[in-house]
Protein backbone atom coordinates (compact mmCIF):
# COMPACT_ATOMS: atom_id res chain seq x y z
CA UNK A 1 0.00 0.00 0.00
CA UNK A 2 1.38 2.90 -1.25
CA UNK A 3 1.05 6.00 1.82
CA UNK A 4 -1.73 8.25 -0.62
CA UNK A 5 -3.70 4.95 -0.30
CA UNK A 6 -3.14 4.57 3.54
CA UNK A 7 -3.98 8.77 3.72
CA UNK A 8 -6.86 8.11 1.60
CA UNK A 9 -8.11 5.08 3.40
CA UNK A 10 -8.63 6.74 6.81
CA UNK A 11 -9.88 9.98 5.68
CA UNK A 12 -12.68 8.12 4.11
CA UNK A 13 -13.47 6.58 7.39
CA UNK A 14 -13.66 10.24 8.86
CA UNK A 15 -16.71 11.68 10.52
CA UNK A 16 -15.90 15.45 10.34
CA UNK A 17 -15.74 18.49 8.32
CA UNK A 18 -14.11 19.15 5.09
CA UNK A 19 -11.48 21.40 6.55
CA UNK A 20 -10.92 19.04 9.74
CA UNK A 21 -10.35 15.90 7.50
CA UNK A 22 -7.64 18.77 4.93
CA UNK A 23 -6.14 18.52 8.46
CA UNK A 24 -5.73 15.39 9.19
CA UNK A 25 -4.11 14.40 5.82
CA UNK A 26 -1.49 17.32 6.75
CA UNK A 27 -1.26 15.61 9.94
CA UNK A 28 -0.57 12.02 8.78
CA UNK A 29 1.48 12.77 5.62
CA UNK A 30 4.30 14.63 8.29
CA UNK A 31 4.34 11.72 10.62
CA UNK A 32 5.24 9.28 7.76
CA UNK A 33 7.37 11.21 5.65
CA UNK A 34 9.83 12.07 9.16
CA UNK A 35 9.86 8.57 10.10
CA UNK A 36 10.97 7.69 6.13
CA UNK A 37 13.68 10.37 6.54
CA UNK A 38 14.72 8.19 9.15
CA UNK A 39 15.94 5.57 6.95
CA UNK A 40 12.88 3.51 8.13
CA UNK A 41 10.52 1.20 5.46
CA UNK A 42 6.96 2.44 4.69
CA UNK A 43 5.64 -0.82 5.41
CA UNK A 44 6.92 -0.67 8.86
CA UNK A 45 5.60 2.37 9.18
CA UNK A 46 2.38 1.54 8.05
CA UNK A 47 2.21 -1.29 10.49
CA UNK A 48 3.11 0.75 13.10
CA UNK A 49 0.38 2.95 12.34
CA UNK A 50 -2.54 -0.35 11.92
CA UNK A 51 -5.03 -0.25 10.37
CA UNK A 52 -6.79 2.49 8.13
CA UNK A 53 -10.31 1.74 9.40
CA UNK A 54 -8.98 1.04 13.10
CA UNK A 55 -7.10 4.71 12.92
CA UNK A 56 -9.93 6.48 11.91
CA UNK A 57 -12.06 4.71 14.30
CA UNK A 58 -9.52 6.09 16.91
CA UNK A 59 -9.83 9.71 15.16
CA UNK A 60 -13.55 9.86 15.12
CA UNK A 61 -13.90 8.82 18.97
CA UNK A 62 -11.25 11.57 20.14
CA UNK A 63 -13.35 14.55 17.91
CA UNK A 64 -16.69 12.98 19.41
CA UNK A 65 -15.05 12.76 22.55
CA UNK A 66 -14.06 16.27 22.44
CA UNK A 67 -17.42 17.41 21.31
CA UNK A 68 -19.20 15.90 24.34
CA UNK A 69 -16.52 17.78 26.36
CA UNK A 70 -17.48 20.99 24.98
CA UNK A 71 -21.23 20.27 25.31
CA UNK A 72 -20.61 19.14 29.18
CA UNK A 73 -19.02 22.27 30.81
CA UNK A 74 -19.02 22.16 34.13
CA UNK A 75 -19.42 18.04 34.50
CA UNK A 76 -17.63 15.90 35.47
CA UNK A 77 -16.05 14.69 31.82
CA UNK A 78 -14.78 18.00 30.94
CA UNK A 79 -12.62 18.52 34.27
CA UNK A 80 -11.41 14.61 33.76
CA UNK A 81 -10.05 15.56 30.70
CA UNK A 82 -8.52 19.00 32.01
CA UNK A 83 -6.57 17.01 34.49
CA UNK A 84 -5.36 14.31 32.53
CA UNK A 85 -4.03 16.52 29.64
CA UNK A 86 -0.61 17.16 30.51
CA UNK A 87 0.27 20.23 32.23
CA UNK A 88 2.67 20.94 29.40
CA UNK A 89 0.13 20.61 27.00
CA UNK A 90 0.45 17.72 24.75
CA UNK A 91 -0.73 14.08 24.99
CA UNK A 92 -4.62 13.84 24.11
CA UNK A 93 -5.22 10.84 21.44
CA UNK A 94 -4.78 12.22 18.02
CA UNK A 95 -3.06 15.37 19.27
CA UNK A 96 0.11 13.09 18.42
CA UNK A 97 -0.32 13.79 14.89
CA UNK A 98 -0.62 17.42 14.91
CA UNK A 99 2.75 17.81 16.58
CA UNK A 100 5.45 18.52 13.62
CA UNK A 101 8.62 17.65 15.84
CA UNK A 102 7.92 13.75 16.45
CA UNK A 103 9.57 11.02 16.34
CA UNK A 104 10.05 7.22 16.73
CA UNK A 105 11.29 6.51 20.71
CA UNK A 106 13.64 3.72 18.81
CA UNK A 107 15.42 6.85 17.38
CA UNK A 108 15.08 8.74 20.79
CA UNK A 109 18.67 10.08 22.20
CA UNK A 110 17.27 11.10 25.25
CA UNK A 111 14.62 8.22 26.12
CA UNK A 112 15.35 4.56 25.96
CA UNK A 113 12.10 2.87 24.31
CA UNK A 114 12.32 -0.15 26.66
CA UNK A 115 12.34 2.17 30.23
CA UNK A 116 9.28 4.26 28.81
CA UNK A 117 7.14 1.37 28.33
CA UNK A 118 8.27 -0.60 31.38
CA UNK A 119 7.38 2.96 33.49
CA UNK A 120 4.13 3.25 31.48
CA UNK A 121 2.62 -0.34 32.61
CA UNK A 122 3.76 0.05 35.82
CA UNK A 123 1.81 3.71 36.06
CA UNK A 124 -1.02 1.72 34.45
CA UNK A 125 -0.89 -0.99 37.05
CA UNK A 126 -0.96 0.97 39.98
CA UNK A 127 -3.73 3.04 38.51
CA UNK A 128 -5.53 -0.42 38.21
CA UNK A 129 -4.55 -1.48 41.74
CA UNK A 130 -5.90 2.19 43.08
CA UNK A 131 -2.56 2.48 44.21
CA UNK A 132 -2.85 6.40 43.93
CA UNK A 133 -0.53 6.97 46.78
CA UNK A 134 2.59 5.60 44.88
CA UNK A 135 2.03 6.54 41.71
CA UNK A 136 1.34 10.04 42.96
CA UNK A 137 4.83 9.41 43.65
CA UNK A 138 5.96 9.29 40.24
CA UNK A 139 4.29 12.66 38.85
CA UNK A 140 5.76 16.35 38.43
CA UNK A 141 4.65 19.38 40.77
CA UNK A 142 2.79 20.55 38.35
CA UNK A 143 0.58 17.56 37.66
CA UNK A 144 0.33 17.14 41.49
CA UNK A 145 -1.36 20.19 42.05
CA UNK A 146 -3.84 19.44 39.49
CA UNK A 147 -4.94 16.11 41.00
CA UNK A 148 -5.36 18.04 44.25
CA UNK A 149 -8.32 19.93 42.99
CA UNK A 150 -9.76 16.02 41.19
CA UNK A 151 -8.13 13.16 42.30
CA UNK A 152 -7.96 10.16 40.37
CA UNK A 153 -10.44 8.48 41.99
CA UNK A 154 -12.84 10.50 41.41
CA UNK A 155 -12.24 10.16 36.97
CA UNK A 156 -12.84 6.12 37.19
CA UNK A 157 -16.56 6.01 36.85
CA UNK A 158 -16.29 8.55 33.29
CA UNK A 159 -14.96 5.35 31.48
CA UNK A 160 -17.24 3.00 33.97
CA UNK A 161 -18.50 1.92 37.26
CA UNK A 162 -16.92 -1.72 37.88
CA UNK A 163 -14.02 -1.87 35.46
CA UNK A 164 -13.50 -5.33 36.85
CA UNK A 165 -9.72 -6.98 37.45
CA UNK A 166 -6.85 -5.97 35.18
CA UNK A 167 -6.13 -8.39 32.55
CA UNK A 168 -3.60 -7.81 29.67
CA UNK A 169 -2.17 -4.97 27.85
CA UNK A 170 -2.93 -4.38 24.23
CA UNK A 171 -1.32 -2.73 21.52
CA UNK A 172 1.18 0.13 22.22
CA UNK A 173 2.33 3.40 20.32
CA UNK A 174 5.49 5.47 21.64
CA UNK A 175 7.06 8.52 20.09
CA UNK A 176 9.42 11.02 21.24
CA UNK A 177 7.62 14.73 21.48
CA UNK A 178 9.65 18.16 21.55
CA UNK A 179 7.96 21.36 22.12
CA UNK A 180 9.79 24.51 23.18
CA UNK A 181 13.40 23.01 23.35
CA UNK A 182 11.59 20.02 25.80
CA UNK A 183 11.27 16.88 25.25
CA UNK A 184 8.34 14.12 26.22
CA UNK A 185 8.10 10.57 25.73
CA UNK A 186 4.24 9.66 24.99
CA UNK A 187 2.69 6.15 25.24
CA UNK A 188 -0.72 4.84 23.89
CA UNK A 189 -1.72 2.01 25.41
CA UNK A 190 -4.83 -0.47 25.42
CA UNK A 191 -5.42 -2.31 28.60
CA UNK A 192 -8.27 -4.82 29.15
CA UNK A 193 -9.95 -5.66 32.44
CA UNK A 194 -12.80 -7.73 32.89
CA UNK A 195 -15.46 -5.24 31.98
CA UNK A 196 -14.16 -2.62 29.79
CA UNK A 197 -11.24 -2.14 27.48
CA UNK A 198 -9.28 1.40 28.20
CA UNK A 199 -7.20 3.48 26.30
CA UNK A 200 -4.40 5.21 27.88
CA UNK A 201 -2.03 8.30 26.85
CA UNK A 202 1.15 8.75 29.43
CA UNK A 203 3.66 11.39 28.78
CA UNK A 204 6.91 11.29 30.67
CA UNK A 205 9.29 14.43 31.21
CA UNK A 206 13.06 14.68 30.25
CA UNK A 207 13.51 12.88 33.79
CA UNK A 208 11.37 10.27 33.48
CA UNK A 209 8.77 12.24 35.33
CA UNK A 210 4.82 11.51 35.32
CA UNK A 211 3.96 14.96 33.74
CA UNK A 212 0.62 13.66 31.75
CA UNK A 213 -2.05 10.80 32.28
CA UNK A 214 -5.52 10.24 30.18
CA UNK A 215 -7.29 7.54 29.55
CA UNK A 216 -11.00 6.72 28.11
Amino acid sequence: MTKQEYIRQVTKQLQCARARKKEIQRQLDSHIEIALSEGRQLEEILAEMGDPQALAREFNENMEESGKKRAARGKILPLAAGIVLLAAALAGGWLYWAMPKGRDIHSSKIFDAGQVQSAAEEMILLFSQEDYDSLENYMSEELREVLEKTPLETLRPVVGDDWGSFCNFGNIYMAEISQKGKSYAVVQMNASYDNVSVGFTLTFGEGMQLVGFYFK
